[in-house]
């Protein structure tokens, strides 16, 4: 199954990474909106907690301010897609709704492996 997700490139040509909702990471349980409840380093982070926001399947599952005007949207990022068989022996997709889900570990994990981006998406 593929999986989509918009993000911001940064200059390598790569996701940007870090706890934001247009980067490759998730906002902290201190957040506005937060994507996971953990706030501190010595947090951990349990399958089921929540994750890094995809659409499965198609794109166009992702809102319309998510997605670039080629995909009939509003946002100004590009969409990044990634084969949930490519998220490694760390991390799991669980699927939420028909529109959405999230990718999150599929063990105990500290904080700073998944904010940051570094547990191995392969976007």
């Amino acid at each position: 199954m593929r999986l989509f997700r918009s993000m911001i490139e940064a200059a390598d040509g790569l996701p940007a990474v870090g706890p934001g909702a247009r980067m490759l990471g998730v906002r902290p349980g201190n957040a506005p909106t937060p994507d996971v409840p953990v706030i501190r380093p010595q947090e951990v982070l349990a399958p089921g907690q929540g994750g890094m926001s995809v659409a499965p399947e198609d794109p166009m599952r992702l809102t319309r301010h998510r997605r670039p005007a080629s995909l009939g949207g509003i946002g100004q990022d590009p969409v990044w897609v990634l084969e949930v068989d490519d998220l490694g022996s760390l991390l799991r997709f669980r699927q939420d709704s028909p529109t959405h889900g999230v990718i999150e570990p599929k063990a105990l994990v500290q904080r700073h492996s998944c904010f940051d981006g570094s547990g191995g998406t392969g976007f």
